[in-house]
């Protein structure tokens, strides 16, 4: 017996439209917005767009405040840290354990994901690089075939999409960011656990390293609690 797919909730394609508009920095950090105009912008009811800020405020994405309706959160120097920080503690350990794990497979499942970002229209559109990045990243962790990992790692990836539109809206390193999947995968095919492990933090502290370069420059982040950058 065959099911019809379900139509997702209008209330649940705003909320994910908002999200990623947050994400790619359509709706920029620090933006004021009232419900009406998200009511506008959305082609919805004030219903649908409270239910969307209640769930993005849980997120920390936005915030509300009194007579202002929404404020889109800023990314602060503190925030570029803990989330490389934070994806270095869990990240090598996923990649080494999925060396471990690795099948025939899989690995052709991470190859396919890898190529999508040789593919032409990727390369020439930020949002299509970043989630491409987003989709080899999620799928090794996916192949472990634990969800409440691969959902800790989701979270980590799309607030690292977030502090990429915003470095790469200042500076271009986006060439070296489509080389690392490459890497990783050869390392896979040496089948050494403790190679592709050490490859995975490497990798990790040059983006932050290119991140928070890049960043410094850009009047779109709040430098201030820059103290803990390390």
């Amino acid at each position: 017996m065959t099911t019809t797919p379900r139509t997702p909730l209008l209330s649940e394609t705003t909320y994910a439209q908002m999200r990623l508009d947050i994400i790619y920095g359509v709706l920029k950090p620090g933006a004021q917005l009232t419900e009406a105009e998200l009511e506008a912008r959305y082609a919805t009811g004030k219903a649908t767009v409270r239910a969307a800020i209640a769930r993005l405020s849980q997120e920390r994405l936005l915030a509300t405040a009194p007579r202002l309706g929404v404020v889109i959160s800023a990314v602060t120097m503190r925030d570029v840290v803990d989330v490389f920080d934070a994806r270095a503690v869990i990240e090598p350990a996923i990649t080494r354990r999925a060396v471990e794990a690795m099948t025939d497979r899989l690995f052709e499942e991470l190859r396919h994901a890898a190529g999508q970002l040789r593919k032409p229209e990727v390369q020439k559109s930020l949002p299509a690089l970043l989630a491409a990045l987003h989709g080899f990243h999620l799928a090794v962790a996916e192949s472990l075939g634990n969800p409440k990992l691969t959902r800790a790692l989701a979270v980590l990836l799309d607030d690292t999409e977030r502090i990429l539109h915003l470095a790469l809206a200042e500076s271009e390193f986006r060439a070296e960011l489509m080389k690392m999947p490459a890497k990783l995968l050869a390392a896979f095919l040496a089948n050494s656990p403790a190679q592709v492990e050490r490859l995975s933090r490497d990798l990790l502290a040059r983006v932050k390293e290119l991140t928070i370069a890049a960043l410094i420059t850009s009047r779109g982040i709040d430098l201030s609690p820059v103290q803990r950058t390390r």
